[in-house]
């Protein structure tokens, strides 16, 4: 059984207000209704949906296309300007909203405002699955939304492995997913991992900057390819221990892409894979570490821009008390956990 943080145990780091403005956002049924402080008097509604609020161009003109889009109560146009009073109104013109299958419990919460969720995944669970009796992490997070009252739709921001760990970010309504995708996509949303390695001596710090491909002769899986797609990964060594069967090290990782399997790739690129990941070379388990269905990487932070709050938000996933058990055992470490 793995040990998480407890039900909406909120372990978010934010940063500090400056200049004293801040906008009133809010979700009321399926509109984004927002209250602009005087600092943004005078500027095109256009221009403060795409700057300020970082809705893609496109989707903005779709928005006023579409007539989404009102200042007060009457629909407006791109070339409006703001003044010192403007409400802003954002219509949905496609809300989808949750599905719950029957007897699925809620995952573990790690943040949580009216408009983004951060959860924790157990291992042995996908993110998402066009069958709905593969048990998925969009499940539980639907469960939540319905136990909690809320109608809002499920939408991850980003995906991990069914055997790894960790944070995971879901908007709750469309315009902050948009948002968030600008930001993983400009590489402005940090990931990093914690994982165990064993196999070639790591210096302290280095960098793979290698491309990903499917890997031809193995389905599912993929390797480094001059023909695949760009991949950066940044790998700082935290402890190490020479093994007869190879140097075993406690790693962290931060993603500066985001390919799938990256990490595992990389770490196998590097001569030394992921331990308990046997798809890319790594032994099984070190003793009883990690338990079966579960790979040493872990998903233990991830930071973020929050356009509406104005201020970068940072939420990390407690380590599970195998990892905990290992990490004391192995290296006498406890600042990790």
């Amino acid at each position: 059984m793995h040990s998480i943080a407890p039900f909406c145990l909120i372990v978010a780091k934010r940063a500090k207000r400056t200049g004293g403005f801040f906008l009133q956002v809010e979700m009321l049924q399926g509109a984004l209704q927002i209250h602009a402080d005087k600092r943004f008097v005078g500027w095109r509604l256009d221009d403060f949906m795409i700057r300020q609020l970082q809705l893609p161009a496109n989707d903005v003109a779709q928005l006023f296309a579409r007539k989404c889009v009102r200042k007060g109560s009457h629909v407006a146009d791109a070339a409006v300007t703001l003044d010192a009073k403007t409400k802003i109104t954002l219509v949905d013109p496609a809300p989808r909203l949750a599905k719950v299958s029957a007897a699925v419990t809620a995952p573990p919460i790690l943040f949580e405002d009216d408009h983004v969720l951060v959860v924790h995944k157990a291992p042995g669970l996908i993110i998402h699955a066009e069958d709905p009796q593969t048990p998925t992490l969009d499940q539980q997070v639907a469960a939540y939304y319905e136990y909690t009252g809320q109608a809002s739709p499920v939408l991850h921001v980003h995906r991990l492995d069914r055997p790894t760990t960790g944070a995971v970010v879901y908007a709750k309504h469309r315009f902050i997913a948009r948002a968030l995708d600008y930001q993983l996509t400009a590489r402005q949303m940090k990931r990093r991992y914690f994982a165990v390695v064993q196999g070639a001596r790591l210096a302290k710090k280095l960098t793979v900057d290698e491309p990903i491909a499917r890997n031809r002769h193995q389905a599912g899986l993929y390797r480094v390819s001059s023909t695949g797609k760009s991949a950066r990964t940044h790998f700082r060594v935290q402890a190490q221990t020479a093994a007869p069967s190879g140097h075993l090290a406690l790693v962290k990782c931060e993603l500066e892409t985001g390919r799938t399997h990256q990490i595992r790739v990389h770490a196998a690129f590097l001569g030394a894979p992921i331990v308990g990941d046997k798809d890319y070379g790594g032994v099984s388990a070190i003793g009883d570490f990690p338990p079966s269905g579960q790979i040493a990487l872990h998903a233990y932070q991830v930071t973020f821009y929050h356009p509406y709050e104005e201020q970068t938000i940072e939420v990390k996933s407690p380590l599970d008390e195998g990892w905990q058990r290992y990490l004391r055992q192995q290296w006498s470490l406890e600042q990790y956990l």
